[in-house]
């Protein structure tokens, strides 16, 4: 099945459940405890499905919303910042076939080469690496590449090139039961991440390549899940 495909289906799916979110929570470890690094959230419209990831960092809170209809496609999106007691936004759309932002301050950028097939980021946010998995397209296989755009409240925006290739398979004991993930190889403007995901493409952990201590998983996943890649 293709990415776009997947990304359809799943839309289509939600929109048949009752209308209420789907949260799920990110962990990592700090100074010998555990902090939330990140939620998401997918909640069924009546015109697709929105979905909304909140990152947190000391003293910052971004939330990135987005907003796809019923096929799956992109129609707009938020990227709001909470910082220094102030709050700023920049906002996505889609006009005459032109992405249009809207930044704090009253700036508009428009970009015609992006389209709502974009994997729309901010920072601090890791919808990208969620989207990306979900867009992998197995049959395929091998290093793939999307096209993304990078917004934010008080920057330019930024045309990029995300890539992802599944790299191998790892199995895990999950509540007595064996659990195989695939394990892929991403990377984002930021950098390389190793990614750990099942085949419903929901993600157990992601850390920066070869860096163990920046690991961050799932809510609920096992101890055996948590050491990947250590």
């Amino acid at each position: 099945m293709s990415g776009v495909v997947s990304l359809v289906v799943g839309a289509i799916f939600l929109a048949a459940e009752p209308a209420k979110p789907e949260l799920v929570r990110y962990w990592r470890r700090s100074d010998n405890q555990l902090v939330l690094e990140c939620k998401s959230s997918a909640t069924p419209t009546k015109e697709g499905i929105t979905v909304a990831n909140r990152t947190q960092r000391p003293g910052e809170t971004m939330t990135l919303t987005l907003h796809f209809d019923g096929k799956g496609r992109l129609v707009s999106a938020e990227a709001v910042q909470e910082k220094d007691k102030e709050k700023r936004t920049a906002a996505l759309s889609f006009v005459s076939g032109t992405a249009r932002i809207k930044r704090s301050g009253g700036i508009t950028d428009q970009l015609s080469e992006v389209t709502p097939a974009a994997v729309v980021t901010t920072a601090p946010d890791w919808s990208d690496i969620f989207q990306l998995v979900r867009r992998y397209n197995h049959q395929r296989g091998g290093r793939q590449e999307f096209a993304g755009l990078w917004i934010h409240p008080s920057q330019p925006p930024r045309i990029l090139v995300f890539r992802i290739e599944a790299v191998g398979k790892n199995t895990v004991k999950e509540k007595n039961r064996k659990k195989v993930l695939v394990r892929f190889r991403v990377r984002l403007r930021s950098g390389n991440y190793a990614v750990w995901a099942d085949d419903q493409g929901r993600v157990y952990k992601f850390m920066v390549a070869g860096t163990p201590t920046s690991a961050v998983f799932r809510e609920g996943v096992g101890e055996e899940a948590q050491r990947l890649g250590e």
